[in-house]
């Protein structure tokens, strides 16, 4: 590897560890914390960061004028090539333009998502309106797992939640919880937004910090089962919660997730009902009628452009991303758009069908009857050491139990999340990325 190289990747080393810093600790009130964070830079490390040449004195610490500055090994590097400079860094990189425009639009989210969290100061009324309906059971528990990301996904699950109910569908409808999962030693203490938002939004939302590490799993060195095998028990944990909250309906989401307006309402009328009709799988005709009795879960996200998917569906496919080809076709339009093309957007009519996917836990409905025979088989099955939690649930439970798993179309809670904390460092973004661009935030503020 070239010096300019070498020195470009760690200049986009340095843009990762202090971008996400600045962006939560400036616009979420951290200012403190990151002028020290930023104060510990070395003048080599500024110098990486613009690119520009390390000043002659950069060998030296700033701190200890007597040791030298620990050389990084350029030749073991795992950060992608095509991150090497901010000209670089993003608009060459993306496999076409419908997956540049998704990511334009999720990460318009978390921008805007934060300055709303920034402004919020309605704790107060919300916890006053809380406090007047004390019976959880009436309401849908709903568990956010979050961890400490390069990319504050988290704000737009909570944004999305809040905006998108008043104040009194959100009292009497919603019961959240949000569960900081982080074990990492090196992130543990520097989840700033966690500690941001517990202290802002904590009057209303309940915050959860399950840091310590499981004295069962200390002999597992490898990274990847260790992960998979703390995703279960945190899993158990969060579904544990549901049951205790005796809520009729469990939600369970990633950080990494958006909801629409008046998401409460919605789940309760296309899910929540006495009877619940399905499509038929292979396009057969008419519907099938779900004994709810026998239902297992209900997935809220489909990954409709499943960056796996061989149907043409991809969105790092050539021609799913053609001007005018499927991508366009298929994607939701907001409210803007719309009305600059002089159309109306529909409220958006959602259907289930039958879910033949044994995988994926990123928006998860559970009904209240199938907490505790899953928390069961959760925790006292035999797994083999690594399996994931999701095919747990999605292939071996259902094999052990052939009750009834649906999923949403279009999805009703999207995925936005192009970096992938298990993904090593999100090396694929652009080329992964897996969403619905169906999906439609922002149809139901007409009654």
């Amino acid at each position: 590897m070239s010096t300019g190289t070498a020195q470009r990747g760690r200049s986009r080393r340095n843009i990762l560890f202090i971008f996400p810093s600045v962006l939560i600790g400036f616009i979420l009130g951290s200012y403190s914390s990151t002028i020290q964070r930023i104060a510990t830079l070395t003048p080599q490390s500024f110098s990486l960061l613009l690119d520009l040449p390390a000043p002659a004195n950069s060998n030296k610490s700033t701190t200890d004028n007597t040791s030298p500055e620990k050389e990084l090994d350029h030749n073991t590097t795992t950060f992608d090539d095509r991150y090497r400079s901010p000209v670089e860094s993003m608009l060459p990189h993306f496999a076409n333009r419908a997956v540049e425009k998704e990511m334009a639009k999720h990460d318009r989210l978390v921008v805007d998502s934060l300055a709303y969290l920034t402004s919020f100061n309605s704790a107060q009324e919300y916890a006053e309106l809380i406090n007047r309906q004390p019976d959880s059971s009436k309401k849908l528990t709903i568990v956010i797992l979050t961890v400490n990301r390069a990319v504050p996904y988290v704000a737009v699950t909570l944004a999305s939640l809040i905006r998108g109910h008043s104040k009194e569908e959100f009292a009497e409808k919603l019961n959240v919880h949000v569960c900081n999962l982080e074990k990492r030693p090196d992130r543990i203490n520097t989840y700033y937004l966690f500690q941001t938002l517990r202290e802002r939004l904590g009057g209303f939302i309940s915050f959860h910090s399950w840091n310590e590490k499981y004295p069962e799993l200390s002999s597992i060195k490898r990274k990847g089962i260790l992960y998979m095998e703390e995703q279960r028990r945190d899993y158990i944990k969060a579904l544990t919660m549901c049951k205790e909250a005796g809520s009729k309906w469990c939600v369970v989401l990633e950080d990494d997730t958006v909801l629409p307006v008046r998401f409460a309402e919605k789940l309760h009328r296309y899910v929540g009902a006495d009877e619940l009709e399905c499509e038929r799988l292979s396009g057969g005709n008419g519907t099938l009628v779900v004994d709810p009795t026998k239902l297992m879960l209900v997935k809220l996200y489909a990954p409709f452009n499943n960056a796996f998917d061989k149907s043409g569906k991809s969105m790092s496919s050539k021609e799913y991303g053609r001007a005018g080809e499927g991508y366009d076709k298929d994607r939701a339009i907001d409210v803007v758009e719309a009305r600059e093309n002089g159309e109306s957007v529909k409220e958006v009519k959602y259907s289930l069908k039958l879910s033949t996917a044994g995988y994926g836990i990123v928006s998860n409905a559970y009904p209240a009857h199938i907490l505790d025979p899953m928390i069961d088989y959760l925790t006292n099955n035999k797994f083999q050491q690594g399996q994931p939690t999701d095919t747990a649930i999605n292939f071996l439970y259902y094999l052990k139990t052939k009750k009834t798993i649906l999923e949403m179309r279009p999805s009703l809670v999207n995925h936005v999340g192009h970096y992938s904390e298990n993904n090593n460092g999100g090396a694929s973004v652009g080329k992964r990325l897996s969403t619905d661009v169906r999906f439609q935030i922002d149809d139901a503020h007409r009654r």
